[in-house]
């Protein structure tokens, strides 16, 4: 029934889309334009302190040279595209086109490029101008079918519409904009293990001293939207002053899941191979930070190691230690562990190999772009259409492969 309602709706957002294409094409060729933006902040930390700790802690972002500090960097993506039947001529437009990111934002860089061509022959010389919150495009030809598409880094609060292209051209009614794929933000993978048990069937059932260990990126990936040999400046991340390429953050979990105290007299051990760790980023009991000689007690840690000796843990109660890497220690091992520690699962985060990418939306088939509701549901319903019909399909053509010639 569900798979019969979804051919329905495609069939009749299909219908639509064409009877419009028809009926603005009956008039002759038709001028139109949509844009897809996404912005991320480049640190991938959400919490309340975030700001804070890029400014005032010991991680921070740079742009060489000079070594400036930055105080909110954002990665951003814009893609235009000319989705109408006409071309757009330079003398079609009353002015730049404007790509607004706010006056409390700065652009730092970015990277041009076209689906067709080259993007100094695209735009020519000097086509680009900066200034008053705002990337200025010089006019220039916009065939149907060419693609913009903008990348690199900004710095600062962007205003809460995010990026909005806007511009006067003759013809084009309004510069249509497209939401990104996923409102929620970016999407990642988490793959989960256990480092004491090979077989996720030997998992424990009943938890007593539980270990958990998340590793993940601190920053999105550079060479998505700001690779160094076209960006012109070179954007470092450093810690403690000290540029660290791939920089991670490994997190350690230690909690007491049963009703009574837990006496831990063992180590809890962690090596590598090659020396990650960089910075002790932190380390707290019960969301209590901890330090001085009480830190001294529980931890010791090198670039090649980390032994904790958490003590005595009442129910409930979680020692949480955290620290800033090099590499994403893909040789992490477990080198020691307490009895009294019934499983150590290691969380591993990783991100697309370009993650802002992934939420562009794309400008095909363009005879479903006659509004942005038809667009989107074009494209859910063939997505589920996808998911439930390809796996029966593939039953058939087994089925039928399944008889002699």
């Amino acid at each position: 029934m569900e798979f019969l309602i979804g051919t329905i709706v495609s069939v009749v957002s299909a219908v639509i889309a064409w009877v419009t294409f028809a009926w603005q094409k009956r008039g002759g060729t038709f001028k139109r334009i949509h844009y897809s933006a996404v912005c991320e902040q480049f640190l991938m930390d959400f919490g309340d302190n975030a700001i804070q700790s890029l400014n005032s802690g010991p991680i921070s972002v740079c742009l060489d040279p000079g070594g400036r500090k930055l105080i909110w960097p954002i990665a951003f993506k814009l893609k235009l595209a000319n989705t109408g039947q006409a071309p757009i001529l330079p003398g079609d437009f009353a002015g730049p086109l404007s790509i607004v990111i706010g006056d409390h934002c700065e652009f730092l860089g970015g990277v041009f490029s076209v689906n067709r061509g080259r993007a100094d022959e695209f735009f020519g010389p000097g086509s680009a101008e900066v200034g008053d919150g705002r990337i200025k495009l010089s006019p220039f030809l916009f065939n149907p079918g060419d693609e913009i598409t903008i990348s690199g880094m900004l710095n600062g609060g962007l205003p809460d519409e995010g990026i909005v292209v806007s511009g006067r051209i003759a013809g084009v009614e309004t510069l249509v904009r497209l939401d990104p794929r996923d409102r929620r933000g970016l999407t990642a993978q988490l793959r989960v293990t256990s480092m004491m048990y090979p077989s996720r069937h030997d998992w424990p059932t009943e938890l007593g001293l539980d270990v958990k260990v998340l590793i993940l990126p601190k920053f999105l990936p550079l060479d998505d939207f700001a690779p160094k040999s076209k960006l012109g400046s070179n954007i470092s991340t450093m810690v403690n002053d000290v540029a660290v390429e791939k920089m991670h953050q490994v997190a350690i979990r230690i909690a007491n899941c049963t009703d009574r105290e837990v006496e831990i007299r063992e180590s809890l051990g962690f090596s590598v191979e090659t020396p990650s760790f960089l910075h002790l980023y932190e380390a707290r009991l019960n969301d209590v930070e901890v330090n001085g000689r009480a830190l001294r007690r529980i931890l010791s840690w090198g670039p090649d190691e980390v032994d904790i000796r958490a003590g005595t843990l009442q129910p409930g109660e979680e020692l949480f230690v955290s620290f800033v890497t090099e590499g994403d220690v893909a040789d992490l091992r477990l080198a020691a562990h307490p009895s009294s520690v019934t499983d150590v699962q290691l969380a591993r985060m990783t991100l697309p190999e370009k993650p802002l990418d992934s939420e562009l939306f794309e400008t095909a088939p363009r005879v479903l772009m006659m509004t942005p509701a038809i667009y989107r549901g074009f494209h859910a319903v063939r997505m589920r259409m996808r998911q439930r019909f390809l796996p029966k399909m593939r039953n058939v053509f087994r089925y039928l492969r399944s008889f002699p010639d």
